[in-house]
């Protein structure tokens, strides 16, 4: 005879209590033995179902989302066996679709990373055809400035000259 497990040692071994385990059961209508007390013995498909419906609350799932189409399909897949040389060519192909995008990966890390240096080259051109700019136009404006300044010195330069011959005209005109 195949395994069988108490209500208890499955709630205990999932972590939930028996009153749980005893409602997955009547909510899955799962085909469990009785024995003379009246109690669940639970045999190894009802226990992967058990487990396999845990792991699916567990990872959010509520008990209306637990199908039991997939809780089929578990059953039917944890029976099945499979010999290590299809698990290691299954493992081998895995391990290669892993290099394989990891090697895609890297590509497209390279090209982002390519362009955004390409990106920040031509900002760092049209920053630098600002900056040329704006240095002839405060050369331009530095140069407007000292005309003008030179203008303005020679005016008062000629104002004093001119305020000197007018004081001498009128010291002359009032000196006897």
């Amino acid at each position: 005879m195949e395994n069988a497990w108490k209500t208890k040692d499955v709630a205990t071994e999932l972590g939930v209590t028996q009153k749980t385990i005893r409602r997955w059961i009547n909510h899955f209508q799962l085909k469990c033995d009785v024995n003379e007390k009246g109690h669940y013995l639970i045999n190894e498909d009802m226990h992967r179902k058990l487990v396999d419906i845990h792991k699916q609350l567990e990872a959010g799932k509520t008990l209306q989302m637990v199908s039991p189409e997939a809780l089929e399909k578990a059953t039917q897949a944890n029976g099945r066996m499979v010999s290590s040389r299809q698990l290691d060519d299954r493992f081998s192909k895995l391990l290669l679709q892993i290099d394989q995008l990891d090697r895609k990966l890297q590509g497209k890390a390279s090209e982002v990373v390519e362009i955004q240096m390409f990106q920040h080259r031509q900002e760092i051109d049209e920053l630098t055809g600002e900056l040329e700019k704006l240095t002839h136009r405060l050369e331009y404006l530095e140069k407007i400035i000292n005309e003008k300044a030179e203008k303005v010195v020679m005016l008062q330069s000629r104002a004093q000259a001119m305020d000197k011959s007018r004081r001498k005209r009128f010291a002359n005109i009032f000196s006897f």
